[in-house]
């Protein structure tokens, strides 16, 4: 949520996981923000980290499209690869 996300429309994508999370009911499901990631013509992005996966980055994202990562990411596991980025991590376990 730096200033390029927020410019590129990432407080709407921010307000529809609130809404999809608050929708779903579960309870185990954390929603945070961060600052910039370093790229800004990628924005507006988020990751998904799913315990004993590697975390998947979403990149260029709207409303529509950060529904559908939630419903099929989130929910029920599925990486959504035409608007992923990348998957893993820059740290080492």
């Amino acid at each position: 949520m730096g200033i390029c996300g927020i410019s590129a429309g990432a407080d709407r994508v921010f307000e529809t996981i609130t809404a999809a999370l608050a929708e779903s009911g579960a309870d185990d499901i954390r929603l945070t923000t961060s600052g910039c990631a370093g790229f800004c013509s990628r924005e507006p992005m988020m990751t998904v980290e799913l315990r004993g996966n590697a975390p998947v980055k979403y990149a260029l994202l709207d409303a529509d499209k950060a529904r559908r990562i939630f419903d099929e990411h989130v929910i029920n596991g599925r990486v959504v690869p035409d608007v992923a980025l990348c998957r893993g991590s820059e740290l080492e376990a």
